[in-house]
């Protein structure tokens, strides 16, 4: 048989080994992987199977359920039925330690409540349910787990009291407080400086009337100053009867309320409460800005007269202002709450508030 075969690549002549199986060889001459003829391929050796020594025996197979049944009670005796239901579980308890002096109680089986809930059904197919384990009429100490009936008041074991009267819970009680401040002067001493000033007025007109040499018949020198007067005492009212009230409360279990109330000319505003609780601290709050009410009655006491005016700017509007108020965690202001005459008030304002709320307390923010 030839072993030389024209390769496709090359043109060149390409020899096949003897006894070559593979379907590609290469070229001597250009190293292509030219295709083998078929005519050219040895044919594969088959390998002869073979034998084993010697013949392992077969595991026996096991007989089926009747015949063990037979074997075992015999061919005339029928096997026994089935019982149905599951077995009932035996509780297996530990041994008595002979040192162990304590009283035994003895064991009444399926009384009180069962040591493990279950049921002794037979389920069909894979199941969780447990067996159940009954009662045996006995109780632990909760405190030396010592076996007791369950009519037992107190432990035998280490005296400790099953049954008693629930404690109730203590509630701690907190001193009343109930505390007001007003801006300024008291609501009394204004009103009576406003009636006080009101006789003022009346006793200037009356003044001016005679001084100017004018007849009281005069209607309208009379009108004109009656109109003026009662201009002076409507800015008067609002002047004296125009301040803030601050009330703390708190009651004997520990609740605190802030209120505040505004009023205007005498005339009381609905009261409205602080909401305290979204702070976290109170402290003092020094300033130099009196506010632009301030000023505007400075501004009408220097036109009514040079020394009111004067008086009014060095001991209300120059001396540093105080004012209690609510901040935060990292002392910033949250809101101002009242405004205080002096540092006196500030501070007792401000640790009355943290006393009945339980804020904390900064001197000054």
């Amino acid at each position: 048989m030839s072993t030389r075969f024209i390769c496709g690549n090359c043109g060149g002549k390409a020899t096949v080994p003897p006894g070559y199986l593979k379907a590609k060889v290469r070229c001597e001459h250009c190293g292509y992987y030219a295709d083998v003829p078929a005519a050219m391929r040895a044919a594969p050796e088959v390998v002869p199977e073979l034998e084993t020594p010697f013949d392992e025996p077969a595991a026996p197979k096991k007989p089926p359920v009747r015949a063990r049944l037979a074997e075992t009670f015999g061919e005339d005796e029928p096997p026994p039925e089935p019982q149905k239901g599951r077995a009932r579980a035996v509780i297996a308890r530990p041994q008595r330690d002979p040192h162990d002096h304590r009283p035994e109680f003895e064991e009444q089986t399926g009384v009180g409540l069962p040591l493990l809930a279950g049921d002794d059904v037979e389920h069909e197919g894979p199941t969780t349910t447990p067996y159940a384990v009954p009662g045996t009429g006995l109780k632990p100490c909760p405190k030396c787990r010592g076996d007791l009936p369950l009519d037992a008041t107190f432990c035998v074991h280490c005296g400790w009291e099953l049954v008693g009267k629930k404690k109730a819970k203590a509630q701690r009680e907190f001193e009343p407080i109930d505390k007001t401040w007003h801006e300024g002067w008291s609501p009394a001493f204004r009103l009576q400086l406003f009636i006080a000033l009101q006789f003022a007025n009346i006793a200037l007109l009356a003044f001016g009337t005679v001084a100017t040499g004018q007849s009281f018949s005069d209607a309208g020198h009379i009108g004109t100053t009656v109109f003026m007067n009662l201009i002076n005492a409507a800015l008067q009212a609002f002047i004296l009867g125009s301040f803030e009230t601050l009330r703390v409360v708190r009651d004997p279990g520990g609740k605190c309320a802030i209120f505040k109330t505004r009023r205007y000319v005498f005339f009381k505003m609905p009261e409205f409460k602080i909401q305290w609780k979204l702070s976290s601290g109170i402290g003092i709050l020094a300033s130099h800005n009196p506010g632009p009410i301030a000023y505007l009655i400075c501004l009408y006491l220097l036109a009514m007269g040079c020394l009111p005016g004067i008086l009014f700017f060095v001991f209300v509007i120059r001396p540093e202002r105080f004012s209690a108020a609510l901040c935060n965690e990292y002392g910033g202001t949250d809101e101002t709450i009242f405004p205080c005459k002096n540092r006196l008030q500030a501070e007792d304002v401000a640790r009355t508030i943290a006393e009945a709320s339980g804020l904390r307390y900064h001197n000054i923010l």
